[in-house]
């Protein structure tokens, strides 16, 4: 198993003035589920959230995607209480990782 690159872990103040409290944390779960499964990863992780409607209610739909090795995973989260538009960032810098928004970096 891979070492686990995205530790200590810090959010920018746009990322906690932007969204729901328990998106962060989430993020970050997509990006471990990755390193456990032993998956390469680019330092540049990028989240794109958007909101999808199912059943006349508004759910999270979240593009987890990176560029080096080139992969897409996509999730849809039901229980996030005020899903947004956004695009998210979740940067390695070798000795923590930050999450922010593109704007921020």
């Amino acid at each position: 198993m891979p070492k686990l690159a995205f530790a200590p872990r810090g959010a920018t103040k746009g990322i906690r003035d932007s969204l729901p409290l328990e998106l962060p944390y989430l993020l970050f779960d997509f990006v471990d589920a990755q390193l456990e499964q032993g998956l390469e990863m680019d330092y540049l992780q990028i989240f794109e959230l958007s909101v999808r409607e199912a059943n006349g209610q508004k759910l999270q739909y979240v593009v987890h995607r990176q560029e080096q090795p080139k992969r897409r995973t996509k999730y849809m989260l039901k229980y996030i209480p005020n899903p947004i538009n956004l695009t998210v960032w979740i940067v390695d810098e070798a000795t923590h990782a930050i999450i922010m928004l593109p704007e921020e970096y």
